[in-house]
């Protein structure tokens, strides 16, 4: 199936699977969101949607949401985001998505050793931008603390050669290792430094994911 037929607003319309990052469910009406819009269904159901869609790679992750896993940048045991959205996945379908996931993540990988994700380990898709910041309408993880931006760090993963770009854009600063970058400057960092966020107790390992064992 390359395209999903949706009904929205009396007319028919034919959606690029490939176009659609999640559908959401509110109150009776679905939500269909696209790259380029969002189509309201009100005579389909949710598991509809999952049964239809979940052979193409969409991960139902909670009651109200169903994700393209194309889509995901960084991921967690309890939680997904994808292009600026945060999503917690519901206890029962943790286990499922983080190993579904998991066996097609081959991406970079942050220990957290404070802040809100503090003792969580946080995986990076490969060559996505993961933007670290306050703002809950834009960034994919997202810190609420004292002197962190509301966009405060760009973190990229590139595996080719095992190493990071991160790009600081705050007004508090990032350090690496202990020394405070400059400003909207691209830095190449290895696996295995320590980065802080702002001076705050925000403190992050950039690491590799562990090898998957041959089966």
């Amino acid at each position: 199936m390359s395209s999903l037929e949706i009904l929205s607003k009396k007319t028919h319309h034919r959606v690029p699977v490939s176009c659609i990052s999640y559908i959401e469910r509110q109150s009776q009406k679905i939500i269909v969101h696209t790259d380029n819009e969002d189509f309201i269904c009100y005579r389909k159901k949710m598991d509809e949607f999952e049964e239809e869609l979940a052979p193409r790679g969409f991960l139902r992750i909670n009651q109200s949401h169903l994700i393209s896993s194309a889509r995901v940048v960084a991921f967690s045991k309890t939680f997904l985001s994808i292009s600026g959205r945060f999503f917690p996945i519901s206890q029962k379908r943790q286990s499922y998505c983080f190993q579904y996931l998991e066996a097609r993540h081959k991406g970079g990988m942050i220990t957290c050793y404070g802040g809100p994700y503090s003792r969580s380990h946080i995986y990076i898709m490969p060559e996505r931008t993961v933007l670290i910041g306050q703002d809950s309408a834009s960034a994919d993880l997202v810190i609420n603390m004292r002197r962190i931006s509301p966009h405060h760090l760009s973190i990229c993963y590139h595996p080719k050669n095992k190493t990071y770009t991160l790009i600081d854009y705050s007004t508090s600063g990032t350090f690496i290792d202990g020394d405070q970058m400059a400003a909207n400057t691209p830095y190449s960092v290895q696996p295995g430094c320590m980065v802080c966020l702002g001076r705050a107790s925000a403190l992050y390992e950039l690491g590799l994911a562990p090898e998957k064992k041959p089966q």
